[in-house]
C-alpha cells in the first residue's frame, strides 16, 4: 500500500495509470481517502487501499480479481464463439446450418458420398427449403462448413492468447471479444 504522504506518486487499482497524492482526508468510518492528481490530467478521490507504491504491489493485490475476470472473459468468449460457429454459412448461394447437429449430419452424408460417388441427398437448407446435393455439392458444403467452423475456433484461439497475456485489468478490458467473427459468411 502506498505511503500516505502528500506528493507521493501512486499506482491506481484497476488501472495502469499513475497519480500524485494532493490531499488526504481522514475517514470517520472505514479508511482514509486521498485526492489524487492523475498523470494524464484531472483529479479524483480514492480510498487508501486502492493506491499502491509500486506497479508490482498493485499487480499482486489485483491478481485474484484479474484471475476471476480472465475466467469470466474466457467463458464469455466460448459462448461468443459458439454463437458465431452456429450462425450458419452460405455456400454456392445455399444457406447451411452450422449447429453441432447439422455438422454431424453433413459429415454422415459426406461419408456416404465418399463411399458411393453416385450418392445424392435432398438436404434441408437453413431457410427451410430443400436442395438436391450430389457428391461434388456435398463435398463443397462440408468444406465450406468446416472452413466457417475453423475460422470461429481460430478467432477464439487468438483471443484466448490475448486474455492470457493481459497483465492487468486495463489490458483485459481492452480486448474486444465481440467483433472479428465470421458470422454467416458467404463462401
Amino acid at each position: 500500500m502506498a505511503t500516505r504522504e502528500l506528493g507521493a506518486q501512486v499506482f491506481l487499482a484497476g488501472s495502469s495509470g499513475t497519480a500524485t497524492i494532493v490531499e488526504i482526508a481522514e475517514a470517520s468510518v472505514d479508511e482514509p481517502t486521498c485526492r489524487v492528481a492523475y498523470a494524464e490530467g484531472g483529479e479524483g478521490w480514492w480510498p487508501q487501499s486502492s493506491l499502491f507504491a509500486t506497479e508490482e504491489e498493485r499487480r499482486v493485490a489485483e491478481a485474484p480479481q484479474l484471475a476471476d475476470r480472465k475466467a469470466r472473459s474466457l467463458a464469455a468468449l466460448a459462448e461468443r464463439r459458439r454463437r458465431a460457429e452456429t450462425s450458419g454459412v452460405v455456400i454456392g448461394g445455399m444457406g447451411f446450418s452450422t449447429d453441432v447437429e447439422s455438422q454431424a449430419k453433413l459429415t454422415a452424408v459426406v461419408v456416404a458420398s465418399v463411399l458411393d460417388n453416385e450418392y445424392a441427398v435432398r438436404w434441408k437448407l437453413s431457410d427451410g427449403s430443400f436442395a438436391s446435393l450430389d457428391h461434388a455439392a456435398l463435398i463443397a458444403a462440408a468444406q465450406g462448413v468446416r472452413a466457417h467452423v475453423q475460422a470461429c475456433f481460430d478467432r477464439e484461439a487468438a483471443l484466448v492468447q490475448d486474455i492470457a497475456a493481459a497483465a492487468d485489468l486495463d489490458a483485459l478490458a481492452a480486448i474486444d471479444i465481440a467483433s472479428g467473427w465470421p458470422d454467416a459468411q458467404t463462401l
